[in-house]
């Protein structure tokens, strides 16, 4: 393929399931003062099955007091995607699955948009609910293909 002549890629795609599959509140004795230095950590991490061609991310967030490091809050949340011929993104002498970074950036502004929402639900009542969600940029993250 030509450099000037790129192929357009279709990834036809549907969000099947969403599902907390971890969430560990440990809130502070006291309500969150917004102004309180908290470290917000995300990991995203896909896995394929190939065969029933779904694409899992699983969306972790760590919520900690970044002077001594407690941590308050860790939620997962599992996002099934049904991708249509799954098959033909993966190299299978390499053993690796090469779908589009484009649509790698759409699961994953889906998986972090919707966490926000089910984290925002899940500190409501608790001494965390002060807490402001920072914004993400998906397209900042940084992809490790083990």
């Amino acid at each position: 393929m030509d450099a000037n002549n790129k192929e357009l890629l279709t990834v036809n795609y549907a969000l099947n399931s969403m599902e907390v599959i971890d969430s560990k509140i440990a809130e502070p004795e006291e309500l969150i003062n917004p102004s309180s230095t908290i470290g917000f950590f995300i990991n995203i991490e896909h896995k394929v099955n190939i065969d029933e061609e779904i694409l899992s991310s699983y969306s972790t967030f760590v919520l900690n007091n970044s002077e001594t490091s407690e941590v308050y809050a860790s939620i997962t949340v599992k996002y099934d995607f049904n991708v249509e011929n799954l098959k033909k993104f993966f190299n299978v002498e390499a053993n690796e699955l090469l779908l589009p970074n484009e649509f790698i950036v759409v699961v994953n502004s889906i998986s972090i948009s919707s966490s926000r929402g089910v984290i925002h639900m899940l500190f409501n009542g608790t001494n965390l609910r002060n807490f402001v969600l920072p914004i993400i940029d998906p397209t900042a993250l940084i992809y490790n293909n083990q």
